[in-house]
């Protein structure tokens, strides 16, 4: 069985799911922030709801990013530790890759993106293809930028930061879904990704907490 969850933001989720990627259990809680003391609890209970243990695990998977630094770290040290304790692999998917499974339906058949806000003035994003195969690498950028850097074939946005491209850049169409990786699509990303897909963080830019370069006590 896959044991799944998703720190990246405000939600905190886990999912335990069958083989084919079918949910047996979940959970999940707008939390804000505490990931650190509500994951391992939400865990526990889909275990317990999904009637299973530990020794069921066969497989441990998370989102990678973008988002809450603190929170991804939260998650992927989890799944490292998992990984180790039960001896299984790990596996590790971006938000995008999640949430493009919840918009691929809609896009029917057509290029999409997803955005998400990354505040400061900025966007993530991915574009993928009709089918919710990726046609290029995620990056960040300026939301000032967007008309040199946003994929011309593209007509449809979904994310948390749909919104703000669509007020930026004419003829895009805002999908409506979720904005957060959901149980059902965090199950599919995880089954579905390679083997290679390690437990590494998806960072876009760098982190706004910066150590000093050099300690200056003023008198």
């Amino acid at each position: 069985m896959l044991l799944a969850f998703d720190t990246s933001g405000p939600h905190c989720t886990a999912v335990l799911a069958n083989p084919d990627g079918t949910p047996v259990a979940s959970r999940s809680e707008d939390i804000g922030r505490g990931h650190a003391e509500h994951l391992m609890g939400l865990v526990e209970g889909v275990l317990s709801e999904g009637r299973s243990s530990w020794q069921d695990i066969e497989c441990v998977g998370c989102t990678t990013g973008p988002g809450s630094f603190t929170g991804l770290r939260v998650g992927l040290a989890a799944a490292q530790g998992l990984t180790l304790a039960l001896n299984k692999p790990g596996v590790g998917v971006s938000v995008f890759e999640v949430l493009a499974r919840a918009f691929a339906e809609q896009a029917k058949g057509k290029p999409f993106c997803i955005v998400q806000d990354a505040r400061r003035e900025q966007v993530y994003f991915q574009a993928f293809d009709g089918a919710g195969r990726p046609m290029a690498a995620p990056s960040a950028h300026d939301l000032d930028a967007l008309e040199n850097v946003f994929p011309a074939l593209v007509s449809k946005v979904a994310g948390t930061g749909a919104n703000l491209v669509s007020e930026r850049l004419a003829g895009l169409a805002v999908l409506d879904g979720p904005n957060h990786p959901l149980p059902l699509h965090l199950a599919s990303a995880c089954m579905g990704a390679p083997a290679t897909a390690g437990l590494k963080p998806l960072y876009l830019r760098a982190a706004d907490a910066k150590p000093q370069k050099q300690k200056v006590v003023e008198l």
